[in-house]
């Protein structure tokens, strides 16, 4: 026999989810488009921006290399390989005009590093380094840039007991991987950014598939608490900030479109909304400020495609 009461609380959930589903709000977003070269992509891209506006995109190819193209102008080079043996999406960082690095995961589940140095004449790549470590996601990598100009990097990997871990280059040599404080337990690769002053901000999702954002992680002993961002997304999230005082998190959600929240500076949205990409979005994103009014996200399209998307989101 038909439990009426049980059908009764089932049909008014139904209509509250409705209800609250249509309150979602979707952008449509100015965007533009700059077509990248066909490449078999095998991993979420990355993407680096450089002061300036210089931009650079990474990839895994269907050889487990590292392939990246340079963006001129509104063009993207045809692709080149970087070699390497890659077991994970790569993540890169270009914190100055003349330096690029980037991180993955190797053959080892060990992390490994590759650095460019950038002149007028060309950009120059070192070798690929080992620097260990016992890894269960991507890595990703942060920078900061000192008031003398020092470089420091901070990689942020899932490690062991699925914890949160943390490795540091102080300019000269990496130090050893720490257990950051107060981890939470997620899914994703993290990913890291640093607004120009402070600590970084990490943002990655949750086993209950929300945006966790930890404020203030890795540099001092106590850490800072996770905050729940909320939504129930698709992938790992990504953070740019383009301000010091802001930050914007992206996110492969429903409908296969962007998901965009930011907080701080002279504005903030209340909760999540959906940027319409007309479901093109088939891979997490990654994105990173070009200035304080355009992000510039790549991801894969449906058909394992690079995608690029200049988001102009304004103050």
């Amino acid at each position: 026999m038909l439990n009426t009461k049980c059908f009764r609380s089932w049909r008014v959930y139904l209509v509250m989810f409705a209800m609250l589903s249509a309150l979602v709000p979707t952008l449509n977003v100015q965007a533009d488009f700059p077509a990248l070269p066909q490449i078999n992509a095998t991993s979420s891209p990355s993407v680096a921006v450089a002061p300036g506006g210089a931009a650079y995109v990474f990839v895994r190819g269907d050889d487990n290399a590292l392939w990246w193209s340079v963006r001129s102008g509104n063009q993207w080079t045809e692709w080149s390989s970087l070699a390497g043996m890659l077991t994970s999406a790569p993540d890169c960082v270009a914190p100055v005009s003349s330096m690029i690095t980037c991180v993955v995961r190797g053959p080892d589940n060990g992390m490994w590093v590759k650095t460019a140095t950038v002149t007028g004449n060309g950009i120059l790549w070192g070798d690929w380094q080992a620097q260990g470590g016992v890894l269960s996601s991507g890595p990703s990598i942060a920078a900061v840039v000192g008031s003398n100009g020092n470089i420091e990097l901070q990689a942020f990997v899932k490690g062991p007991s699925e914890a949160l871990w943390s490795k540091r280059f102080n300019g000269t040599v990496w130090g050893n991987w720490f257990q950051s404080p107060n981890v939470s337990f997620f899914q994703s690769d993290p990913d890291c950014t640093w607004r120009g002053t402070g600590e970084f901000d990490c943002v990655v999702l949750s086993a209950g598939d929300d945006v966790m954002h930890n404020d203030g992680c890795c540099l001092n002993t106590g850490g800072a608490l996770w905050e729940n961002l909320g939504g129930d997304f698709i992938s790992g999230p990504s953070i740019a900030s383009r301000t010091q005082n802001s930050f914007d998190v992206f996110v492969h959600g429903p409908n296969d479109n962007l998901w965009w929240r930011t907080e701080g500076g002279n504005s903030r949205l209340p909760s999540w909304v959906e940027i319409d990409l007309s479901g093109n979005v088939a891979s997490g994103p990654d994105c990173a400020a070009l200035n304080a009014d355009v992000v510039l996200c790549v991801f894969l399209s449906p058909n394992n495609a690079v995608q690029s998307a200049d988001l102009f989101l304004g103050n």
